[in-house]
């Protein structure tokens, strides 16, 4: 639409507002007829005058709108920074029956204040069959809607002003234009409005969305940069088990995590979080190496597995789960370039047991020993933890909250730690024995 600044000789639509050269007949932005009207100069000039609105930063005054409200949910709250202020919009997607209906239901039942539920894909009887049986004393002050069109979802907002608010899901919404169902700029526009919508009334949005075949959120990037906060449930390797991480927080630390166990009474949080994300080999087993990584505010330790086998193909394999690719192969690069280990006629496979998603830096230090062992085929110590970033040239350096992580790993009575310091500042020192490069 058109909404250069009017001229004096400028016509307007007195209907959308586009600015024309010349009278015409009809508009050409919104087709109505005889709605072409001259600017009046003086008006233009009135309307253009604007006033100061900003504001000084030591005049701004603190609401208690900013405070954060609890969910009701314990490990919510907790992975959330201890609650989720008004107006905030969060964005939760994971794969179809991993259990974001149920714990967004979870949340509301538990909550305090009027909510709203807004289901696209099922219908309100189906709903109360199914959230009836989850939970058997429901709130007073909390409203279905099955309701696809954004036009209505937005007045029932307006009506009912609720405290909380789901929409289930993104994908399933129609706009008024009829466009189709779960585009890139359906999904934009319809985000746009409702987080509009949601700041104005000071609702509390959360937003599911689905995710694509390689378990990235469906739809475009700039979805995750419209939210203020971005939940990803995914899969365990325990099927009883979930994992909840938030991927972005703007009102606390990204990248916690909880471990959810489901069941017909709902998700809570299992008690082995610690003990979950190593496991114990019968006998000492090459490829393994155990990391101590930082998940938002907690310190855990992770067990990196790699395999490395020869190469059938022109361009190896590279293969990661739970971790950076880009990162693995620099990873790679390092070590082979520095401690001569021909990886490029080798494929690589990576994995961070239990299904969980590292993207701390001071992981690639175990990656790095648990590629080292299962190249050499050596197994390394059952009790080694590692830690540490590794740079270019092949210097280890201290990664963030190194001082935190060695006091973690001292109250786990873990005495063999290998982390960059005095004696280990590279990667010729940390692997001195290696076994000459295999054929």
């Amino acid at each position: 639409m058109r909404m250069s600044k009017p001229r004096a000789d400028s016509f307007s639509c007195r209907d959308c507002g586009a600015v024309f050269p010349k009278w015409m007949g009809k508009c050409l932005e919104c087709g109505a007829l005889n709605s072409v009207e001259k600017v009046n100069p003086s008006e233009s000039r009135k309307s253009s005058s604007v006033e100061l609105r900003a504001q000084r930063l030591v005049d701004l005054p603190l609401e208690s709108d900013t405070m954060p409200v609890s969910t009701g949910v314990d490990f919510l709250d907790r992975i959330l920074g201890g609650g989720v202020p008004r107006g905030t919009v969060l964005l939760v997607a994971g794969e179809p029956g991993i259990g974001k209906s149920t714990l967004l239901f979870q949340m509301l039942s538990q909550s305090s204040g009027k909510s709203l539920y807004v289901s696209a894909e099922e219908s309100a009887s189906q709903i109360g069959k199914r959230f009836r049986q989850l939970q058997k004393d429901l709130g007073e002050q909390m409203y279905i809607l099955a309701e696809q069109r954004i036009s209505e979802i937005l007045s029932q907002m307006d009506i009912l002003k609720p405290q909380w608010m789901v929409i289930d899901s993104i994908q399933m919404i129609q706009t008024e234009d009829d466009r189709a169902k779960g585009g890139m700029a359906t999904i934009r526009d319809l985000t746009d409005v409702l987080v509009s919508k949601a700041k104005e009334l000071g609702t509390i949005l959360f937003i599911v969305g689905h995710v694509n075949k390689d378990g990235d959120i469906a739809g475009p990037k700039s979805l995750e940069h419209m939210v203020d906060t971005v939940l990803v449930f995914s899969m365990a390797q325990d099927s009883n088990l979930r994992i909840l991480q938030t991927q972005k927080n703007r009102f606390g630390a990204s990248g916690e995590v909880a471990l959810l166990e489901i069941s017909d009474k709902g998700l809570h949080e299992t008690k082995d979080f610690d003990s979950y994300w190593t496991q114990k080999h019968r006998t000492a087993v090459y490829g393994c190496a155990v990391a101590g990584v930082v998940l938002g505010s907690r310190i855990v330790c992770v067990e990196i597995q790699a395999l490395v086998v020869n190469s059938f193909f022109p361009s190896p394999r590279r293969s990661t789960s739970g971790f950076d690719l880009n990162r693995l192969i620099l990873i790679l690069a390092v070590l082979e370039k520095r401690m001569k280990i021909p990886f490029s006629r080798f494929d690589v496979y990576l994995n961070v047991v239990g299904g969980l998603k590292v993207s701390d830096p001071g992981a690639d230090l175990a990656v790095a020993a648990a590629l080292v062992s299962a190249f050499s085929e050596k197994a390394l110590p059952t009790d080694a933890v590692y830690f540490g970033e590794i740079g270019l040239t092949g210097e280890l350096r201290p990664p963030a909250r190194h001082r935190e992580r060695m006091q973690y790993l001292t109250r786990a009575r873990k005495s063999n730690i290998f982390s960059p310091n005095e004696k280990f500042d590279d990667l010729q020192s940390l692997f001195p024995d290696l076994d000459t490069p295999r054929a």
